[in-house]
């Protein structure tokens, strides 16, 4: 997560991403095509930290014993 958390910190501000100079070469609202890249990036941080939730958070009736030891899965 660190890097996409390190990518919105500078987004805009010292990069050009492809799909907003894009949009301004095009002949774009610069502010629209930095509105896009902003809701683009946001998702992205969206989605890896669902992502990142849900894979921490493993089952604990599956890999785990009652007393707490990790449980070899067979395949």
């Amino acid at each position: 997560m660190w890097p996409v958390i390190d990518g919105t910190k500078t987004m805009g501000l010292v990069f050009l991403p492809g799909a907003m100079t894009g949009m301004i070469l095009a002949g774009a609202d610069p502010l629209q095509a930095v509105r896009l890249r902003v809701v683009v990036v946001f998702r992205l941080l969206a989605a890896v930290s669902l992502t990142a939730m849900i894979g921490s958070r493993p089952p604990p009736g599956r890999l785990f014993t009652v007393q707490q030891q990790l449980r070899r899965l067979e395949p």
